[in-house]
């Protein structure tokens, strides 16, 4: 493996050039044949593919942190002209460079992070890269409500700790099974509602302090998380990425305006925080 990361070595160093296929292959010592096949394989995507979406991934932060002209960004990306790297741009983040410049705190879900040993590792063994598509009916949950954002997300184990206390004062419970529920409508926007919650029988005026909601019917590609260590977040963050990042805009789906849920069940731990969830996007056909 030294020499495949050598390769992404090599056109990290170079990504304000111009780069092409064989040159990255030859910095891996394999032929341009087996380079490309491998890449794929590990990364998910082309060669060039990467290389695009690490460039744009970049501009994007640039765009937040320096006052920087888009056409000097656009050759520095290695884009012909302003026009193209505004339709790249857009297409991969869902928005124009200048809109996105607004933003205060914007989700970074679609950047394209360096391909590294640890993100290897995740792929290969912490998540399930081809998800399942199935359909779920529509179910009733009650739980407690935060909003949250990319500075915040890693205190969603504190409402966890705080709903657990509570949960059995919940009536009609349905189940064992826990839910995190993210309310996100837009990926856009900067934040974020989180619920720590459980399916409930019956429409009902939930307990103080929570709140009451109905998770339609949708269909939804399910990916199995695999957590081994301490720091749930930090993994499930890496899962998202790739979701995000790589799998929705690869697939022949596209995510619906409803709310994607972490589903823990007998396969999660919660004393050691180790072992599988199924990460839940609601999603449909292009």
């Amino acid at each position: 493996m030294k020499q495949f990361f050598d390769a992404i070595d090599f056109a990290e160093k170079h990504l304000c050039e111009k780069l092409s296929v064989q040159q990255i292959a030859e910095a891996s010592s394999f032929s341009r044949y087996h380079f490309c096949r491998m890449f794929r394989v590990l990364v998910g995507e082309s060669v060039m593919e990467y290389v695009r979406k690490r460039r744009l991934s970049i501009a994007a932060e640039r765009l937040l942190k320096e006052d920087v002209r888009l056409i000097d960004l656009a050759v520095e990306s290695q884009f012909e002209s302003q026009e193209a790297f505004t339709r790249a741009f857009k297409n991969m983040f869902q928005v124009t460079p200048g809109e996105y410049r607004k933003f205060i705190d914007p989700v970074r879900l679609y950047y394209r992070q360096r391909f590294d040993s640890k993100t290897y590792y995740h792929l290969k063994e912490g998540v399930t890269m081809e998800p399942k598509i199935v359909g779920k009916p529509a179910f009733k949950i009650v739980g407690m409500l935060e909003n949250h954002n990319q500075d915040n997300a890693h205190q969603i184990p504190e409402l966890w700790t705080r709903f657990v206390q509570r949960v059995m004062g919940i009536p009609n419970r349905k189940g064992t099974h826990y839910f995190g529920v993210s309310e996100v409508i837009d990926l856009k926007e900067a934040s974020f509602n989180y619920i720590a919650c459980v399916e409930v029988d019956d429409k009902q005026t939930p307990p103080e302090g929570m709140v009451y909601r109905e998770i339609p019917a949708n269909t939804y590609a399910v990916f199995t998380h695999t957590n081994r260590t301490s720091s749930l977040h930090d993994s499930l963050q890496e899962t998202l990425q790739y979701i995000w990042g790589t799998w929705i805009p690869k697939s022949d789906y596209v995510p619906v305006k409803a709310p994607d849920f972490e589903l823990y069940d007998e396969r999660f731990n919660p004393m050691t925080m180790r072992g599988e969830i199924d990460i839940c996007v609601p999603i449909k056909r292009k």
